[in-house]
């Protein structure tokens, strides 16, 4: 990924706005699970494939959330009136789109 070119200022503290508030965010769940499967250790303490290991799991929970709101986004919410019974029936069904 490269950093675009930007036509002005604005653009600029746009970008840099959303990356702060990225990384903020970013920063802060690296260090719920630092602090949760290490408590008391600073990240100098820590090995480099520990650190990794940090920032793999919390790319994996990241990606599976993404997945699950993607998920909840295609679901389609369908009721059907029974011809037979006058039982309204809802039912919920992935797209597979």
């Amino acid at each position: 990924m490269t950093i675009p070119n930007f036509e002005s200022q604005h653009d600029w503290e746009a970008f840099t706005s959303r990356f702060d508030s990225r990384w903020h965010c970013k920063k802060a769940l690296l260090d719920r699970v630092k602090d949760d499967l290490f408590p008391g250790y600073s990240w100098d303490q820590l090995q480099g494939s520990t650190l990794e290991t940090i920032n793999e799991m919390v790319q994996a929970i990241l990606c599976d959330m993404e997945f699950e709101r993607f998920i909840v986004d295609k679901e389609i919410v369908r009721t059907e009136i029974s011809a037979d019974s006058e039982i309204v029936r809802t039912e919920i069904e992935n797209c597979q789109n």
